[in-house]
């Protein structure tokens, strides 16, 4: 980019926050979608416009914290996929039918989301942990890793 900015080009960049699963997809989901834009402002005031029109919601990143904050939307989204695939996993293992297991996983993920957003993920958690059982949480533990080892480092 630093070749462009010596032809007096000025730069900007778009971080949709949107899980780009396939492009039909993302369209549909896009209107509402946070945009984080950095960059040189008068590229940011002729971009922001055009993906306000197309029904984004924008806000600014600092240059020195995309990093961390795409890290955060990583950790938000491909973190939650990872989890509900061990989680998947540990319901077929367990032997619940295959049919229930998705219903299941549909339930908890979306009551899960509606949760964290209303109130925040510090209140948002559920069950043995937010209770301070430590001995279910004990024993959940030993079983996950006695199951899968690395799902019980997670755990």
């Amino acid at each position: 980019m630093a070749l462009l900015r010596k032809l007096n080009w000025r730069l900007a960049s778009v971080h949709p926050v949107l899980s780009f699963v396939d492009p039909d997809t993302a369209k549909k989901q896009f209107r509402g979608t946070l945009c984080g834009l950095e960059g040189d402002a008068d590229a940011l005031s002729i971009l922001q416009p055009l993906l306000e029109r197309l029904g984004a919601e924008c806000f600014l990143i600092r240059s020195e914290g995309k990093s961390l904050y795409h890290a955060g939307a990583v950790i938000s989204n491909n973190s939650a996929v990872v989890l509900q695939a061990i989680a998947r996993e540990a319901w077929a293992e367990a032997g619940i039918a295959d049919h229930i297991v998705p219903q299941l996983n549909s339930k908890l993920l979306e009551g899960t989301a509606e949760n964290v957003v209303a109130h925040g993920p510090r209140h948002a958690l559920t069950g043995p942990a937010a209770r301070g059982d430590e001995r279910v949480v004990a024993s959940q533990g030993r079983d996950v890793a006695d199951w899968h080892p690395q799902a019980g480092v997670v755990y």
